[in-house]
């Protein structure tokens, strides 16, 4: 499981508009080997946890996402996904449009 303050063990990072993402605080950080397996997942998985809220400004948003690879050659998935409403009332944002290209 990730230490504290870190998204996961490789170093992932997100950024939005320059500026990098706190990691959410797990309650399980840091936990490794077997004492990691005896312990169940409680908010380290993104279907076991809340939104991580972030607020986008009007226009162009940068959103960067930086998934390395671990030692043991292991890929990292991570998803960015706006939405509006509130955790219990989810939807999409209206009007919102998508590049995977930088826009200047």
């Amino acid at each position: 499981m990730p230490s504290g303050g870190e998204w996961n063990k490789h170093g992932a990072t997100f950024e939005l508009n320059g500026e990098r993402l706190r990691a959410p605080d797990f309650r399980n950080a840091g936990l490794e080997g077997t004492e990691s397996r005896e312990v169940p997942m409680v908010d380290e998985e993104y279907f076991f946890r809340r939104p991580y809220v972030v607020n986008l400004r009007m226009g162009w948003n940068h959103v960067r996402v930086s998934l390395p690879k671990g030692e043991e050659g292991f890929k990292w998935l991570g998803t960015f996904v706006p939405v509006g409403g509130t955790s219990e009332h989810p939807r999409e944002v209206p009007g919102l449009g998508y590049s995977s290209t930088p826009v200047r």
